[in-house]
């Protein structure tokens, strides 16, 4: 994926992302403000082996130093276990309940310092809490050392030399949380952002476009396309260039070019009628038909009328003049779509279709047809087994992944020259 496409996924997700960072920030901030004080008390642990009762080298005492470490894992060990955990809040004099040892466990924090120190700290809302269960915890450790010392052989005893304690409040840090949770919120969203778009059901990308039509798309994203364009903006600009991608025309060439969307309609006629008016505008005499017969609007935006139009053509080839309408624009004329018909699929078929297409060529260097969306309406399919030019009109967004595949498939089928644009 290219960084324009994931830039382009963020901005159109933007809103998401932010409602996921207001949220996430909110839920931290809330917790954080309504957190109670917490208090810790900590001391250090120093474990003092005996030497080794040797009148020989000793090694400075290594062997010693090795043995207090295993020592310190063992009493580690210790905190874990929920029988060592009940003895500890018995010497401190807390009532416990036996079921809850395991998180009154997590209460006691026992770290190693090598070579031969612990620290352990206790955690705890109330400090007189905290500093007995610390209590209980010194006098538990020192209690099990003797117990095993009086079991042990003189030279594999231990001493255990604890420190002050020390308890301090802990405040929450409300700076520290939120700049966390921000980060975390930005991470979680963006995630959030390109998994909804990977798992998206319609086309949201050129990228996912070239996947399912096998061919680079021409892309219109930033184009804001709401009506006919003003042949000096960015837009027109657009427009000249798509011109110039989808087809490459001479005289001897004047095969129609079919503009269809997917499965939405809404921009398919606005981008008909722009791309008509720009091969106008570059000189080439352009008719521009309507096959939408269901919802025909082409003359809408050139004001003119559909008293009659494409569909009365089709049966009257030979009075042509009738139904071309000219426009503001010297080089463009239009065929409105005229009476709406029941069946258009079937009256196309019946139609000599392509004799009146050969008719409407002798008055044009470019024909551009605008047709429903291909996969709600079935009208403009007889076209294709005439016309093998197809402008395919993406929206981001809305043109569903599934039915983008099978037009695909039997456009190709058909082998029709595909050209598409991803608005």
């Amino acid at each position: 994926m290219e960084l324009r496409d994931a830039l382009t996924i963020i901005k159109r997700r933007l809103v998401v992302l932010i409602i996921i960072v207001v949220v996430f920030l909110g839920s931290v901030l809330g917790i954080t403000l309504t957190a109670k004080e917490k208090n810790e008390s900590s001391f250090i642990v120093t474990i003092q082996p005996s030497r080794e009762n040797s009148l020989e080298y000793q090694y400075n005492g290594y062997y010693s130093i090795q043995a207090s470490e295993f020592f310190i894992d063992t009493i580690i060990g210790w905190i874990k276990n929920p029988i060592f955990v009940a003895d500890i809040y018995k010497k401190a004099g807390i009532d416990f309940d036996s079921r809850k040892l395991k998180s009154l466990g997590k209460k006691i924090y026992a770290r190693k310092i090598p070579p031969q120190n612990i620290s352990f700290i206790i955690s705890d809302q109330s400090k007189e809490r905290a500093e007995k269960i610390a209590n209980g915890t010194i006098a538990a450790v020192i209690e099990k050392n003797n117990q095993i010392n009086q079991l042990a052989n003189s030279s594999a005893t231990f001493h255990i030399i604890g420190s002050e304690l020390i308890t301090i409040p802990i405040k929450p840090n409300i700076l520290f949380n939120i700049i966390i949770a921000f980060l975390s919120s930005i991470i979680l969203g963006i995630i959030l952002v390109f998994a909804t778009e990977y798992f998206s059901p319609t086309i949201n990308s050129s990228r996912r476009a070239k996947l399912i039509f096998k061919k680079q798309p021409i892309s219109l994203k930033n184009i804001n396309l709401k009506g006919l364009v003003n042949q000096e903006t960015k837009e027109a600009e657009k427009f000249r260039f798509l011109r110039a991608n989808i087809t490459s025309l001479d005289k001897k060439e004047k095969s129609p070019i079919i503009v269809a969307g997917i499965n939405e309609q809404e921009a398919t006629p606005l981008v008909s009628a722009n791309l008509a008016l720009s091969f106008a505008r570059s000189g080439k005499k352009t008719v521009l038909i309507d096959a939408n017969f269901s919802n025909p609007n082409i003359h809408e935006y050139f004001g003119r009328q559909n008293e009659f139009g494409f569909s009365e053509l089709l049966f009257d080839e030979k009075n042509l003049d009738k139904y071309l309408q000219k426009t503001d624009e010297e080089n463009l004329k239009i065929i409105s779509a005229g009476i709406k018909l029941s069946y258009a699929s079937d009256t196309i078929e019946r139609a000599n279709t392509e004799k009146v297409l050969s008719e409407v060529q002798k008055e044009a260097d470019v024909i551009i047809i605008n047709v429903p969306a291909l996969n709600i309406s079935s009208e403009a399919f007889p076209l294709f087994a005439i016309i093998k030019k197809v402008l395919l009109v993406v929206k981001a967004g809305k043109t569903k992944i599934g039915a983008a595949s099978y037009i695909n498939n039997f456009l190709d089928q058909k082998e029709i020259e595909k050209n598409i644009i991803v608005l």
